[in-house]
């Protein structure tokens, strides 16, 4: 290679995606300031309609690949340019909303990854939460509306839709939103919560949604590790840092 590769990184905040996937290019041989060139982008937390400016600017420097990592990021990155290399870290239903024609061939200029492939993933979480509690009534959901959930809400609700138990979900925007979102969840007689994965807000504010969940004596059941362990009850879900760290073979 006679210059390195310019490679755009878009997320939300500082997020701890980039130094994983930084590490991960580092292992496959790629040096930054040898043979490649990492230039992230973030966007300030709660203002997802920032990735648009940060998508076209990707554009106008003539990055060779850019690497977007959940769905605002995608999207935005798709507007800017139907020529330039995307890669998905985190895919959110890539054929269903149009980025990929099927997940063995996708088609166009956007690949990458995807953690919502199999739809049971969908009714394992509510499922996980129906056998934790005993005879729920109902289940408290957290969605970040400008990140739609990984597994689709219908889907979840259709899950939950057996005698005596649904699902009431909740959108929350930004971080500062949280404590009226768990207002909203006790109003509403919940007697636990899932918070859907798909966001880089909410898992940024993994710490405050477990908190609130202890104060509000309510089990909070996350979609990755990393929610359990800031103290909520349990997850299940896809490894997130490994697929940060599997997104730099893209790259290649």
């Amino acid at each position: 290679m006679n210059s390195a590769a310019r490679v755009g990184f878009l997320a939300i905040g500082q997020h701890p995606a980039f130094p994983v996937f930084v590490q991960s290019l580092k292992s496959l041989g790629w040096v930054e300031g040898r043979n490649v060139m990492p230039e992230p982008r973030f966007a300030e937390v709660g203002k997802p309609e920032q990735f648009d400016r940060l998508a076209v600017d990707f554009v106008r420097h003539g990055v060779d690949v850019i690497v977007a990592l959940i769905r605002p990021e995608i999207f935005a990155a798709r507007r800017a340019t139907t020529t330039i290399p995307i890669v998905m870290v985190i895919g959110v239903d890539p054929v269903g909303q149009g980025l990929a024609q099927s997940l063995a061939r996708p088609g166009g200029n956007v690949t990458g990854l995807t953690w919502d492939a199999d739809p049971g993933f969908t009714l394992k979480n509510v499922e996980l939460l129906g056998e934790l509690h005993a005879l729920p009534q109902r289940i408290g959901g957290i969605i970040d509306p400008a990140s739609p959930p990984n597994i689709g809400l219908e889907t979840a609700q259709r899950g939950a839709m057996r005698p005596g138990l649904d699902l009431h979900a909740v959108e929350v925007r930004a971080p500062d939103q949280m404590e009226k979102a768990f207002a909203s969840l006790q109003a509403a007689r919940a007697d636990a919560v899932l918070v859907f994965g798909g966001s880089s807000m909410l898992f940024g504010s993994r710490d405050k949604i477990a908190q609130l969940g202890l104060k509000n004596r309510l089990p909070v059941m996350f979609q990755y590790r990393e929610g359990a362990e800031s103290g909520g009850l349990l997850s299940y879900g896809p490894s997130i840092p490994d697929l940060w760290r599997r997104s730099a073979i893209y790259v290649e």
